[in-house]
């Protein structure tokens, strides 16, 4: 399933101005356009981990491009079962990024932010699905009008 740039922003409670300016610093977004291009859940589960590290922990996005591509490389495919017992540790000082089960947590050296995937995976799938599958479906499916 793909899903348009606006339900992606609907559902990350992010700006348009604010998606824009990510789509011009992170390399995954980098010429996609929102007219045309989709994202799998994959890619919204990145820019959801995204959206949290600027919105809510205050990072600014430049920070965040070096781990970025890891990010969206890491979250596309995984069924959304993998995520249940998974964590994401970014460490800004050394700029990388790790998904790792939550039992087999690595030294940590510095500081380190820690995301809990199960439970940001459960909110983002409420929040897809908050109108019903079948609201989603239909809004997604519906090819953009034309620009005439």
């Amino acid at each position: 399933m793909s899903y348009s740039h606006k339900s992606v922003r609907d559902w990350l409670a992010v700006p348009e101005q604010q998606f824009r300016s990510w789509q011009s610093q992170l390399p995954n977004l980098v010429g996609r356009d929102g007219r045309r291009d989709r994202f799998n859940f994959g890619e919204v589960l990145a820019l959801n981990i995204v959206a949290i590290l600027v919105n809510d922990l205050g990072i600014r996005i430049g920070r965040i491009v070096s781990i970025s591509e890891f990010l969206f490389g890491k979250c596309s495919g995984a069924p959304i079962e993998h995520w249940a017992n998974m964590l994401c540790m970014v460490d800004l000082t050394t700029a990388t990024c790790a998904i790792v089960d939550q039992a087999e947590i690595p030294p940590i050296l510095s500081a380190t932010i820690v995301v809990p995937m199960g439970p940001v995976v459960q909110d983002l799938f409420r929040r897809m699905t908050e109108n019903g599958p079948e609201a989603q479906l239909s809004l997604d499916l519906l090819p953009p009008p034309d620009s005439d």
